[in-house]
């Protein structure tokens, strides 16, 4: 990662409208500014979502997400710091979709 902090693949989960939400266990998050985090994920992106996919993905919705402590999906736990990106996938390369 670019900013240097341990990341792992906690799962991969497909919603009804086949975007694919990429969530990652970053424990050291919660110390990092805004920019770091970004950087972050896009480089889990480029580097990790678009090598496991079989280049038929074309225009599909990504979303990458980094989280201090496991958190079950869409249970509120707010002592958990985690942050959200969507990404759309563009001639093999992942175009930052803000919110």
């Amino acid at each position: 990662m670019p900013s240097g902090q341990p990341v792992e693949l906690f799962d991969v989960l497909v919603d009804e409208d086949g975007t694919t939400r990429w969530r990652f266990l970053a424990p050291e998050v919660r110390s990092l500014d805004s920019d770091a985090v970004l950087d972050d994920m896009q480089a889990l992106c480029e580097t990790f979502v678009l090598p496991s996919l079989d280049g038929e993905e074309e225009g599909e919705r990504i979303i990458v997400s980094l989280m201090d402590i496991p958190v079950e999906f869409g249970k509120i736990t707010p002592e958990a710091r985690q942050h959200f990106e969507v990404y759309t996938l563009e001639n093999g390369t992942c175009i930052w979709e803000m919110f």
